[in-house]
């Protein structure tokens, strides 16, 4: 009997598991890769593998759809159909309850990849669609990051580590919005952010980018 490759084994269990729920809430795509175009946000769902460890990682990232026409921002795209994984300001790893962020194949034991893609199933269900559905427009983004992270820089526990592409992805939320005063302390936060840290000048390029932000808003203030 031909030995079975536990990877092989796990993803088709996977598919016929997993796929008909990702496509029940409107997602679009296949085998590792889907993707879900919503009215104010594009959401992606990839799973990717580890080549050393026997295991997958279910990668989450939200696009904003407001990026398209943001005065501020250089990167251009026109269809929503052309945005991918790696545009996403937001991305994020899937977790369990118990925090594991890491899915095992098994050993090319049937039983083993079906519990391992159940405990995916379930934690997707607990953990990733909530906060799909908690970030799914511009007014829930506004509320995902408190102006209390403003300056704090924090470790964000549902979207992990703070990264550099926070304050101005909420200057850009609030701008949308119209809450012209919050953009603008989104962008001065990030530059004393950037300001603070040690060799400063190795982000002029950022810091420049978020002060030429700000003048964008004053000039639109001024119209």
């Amino acid at each position: 009997m031909a030995e079975v490759n536990p990877r092989t084994l796990f993803l088709e269990i996977l598919s016929n598991d997993f796929h008909p729920i990702l496509k029940r809430l409107g997602f679009e795509g296949k085998g590792q890769k889907y993707k879900r175009i919503k009215e104010e946000v594009v959401e992606f769902l990839e799973i990717e593998g580890s080549k050393w460890d026997g295991v997958c990682y279910v990668e989450m990232g939200i696009f904003p759809l407001m990026f398209l026409d943001t005065p501020w921002e250089d990167k251009k795209i026109s269809d929503a159909k052309k945005i991918t994984f790696a545009d996403c300001p937001i991305h994020f790893r899937l977790k369990s309850k118990s925090g594991s962020d890491s899915w095992s194949y098994g050993k090319g034991d049937d039983s083993q990849a079906k519990e391992s893609v159940k405990r995916l199933v379930q934690a997707y269900s607990e953990n990733g669609e909530p906060i799909f559905q908690r970030a799914d427009s511009l007014s829930k983004l506004s509320n995902c990051y408190f102006e209390t992270a403003i300056n704090a820089y924090s470790k964000i526990e549902d979207f992990g580590i703070f990264n550099t592409n926070i304050p101005p992805l909420m200057a850009q939320v609030h701008f949308h919005l119209g809450n012209l005063d919050l953009a603008v302390k989104f962008l001065r936060g990030g530059i004393e952010y950037f300001q603070k840290e040690p060799n400063a000048w190795r982000f002029k390029e950022s810091i420049d980018k978020l002060q030429s932000a700000i003048s964008e808003i004053e000039k639109i203030r001024q119209m």
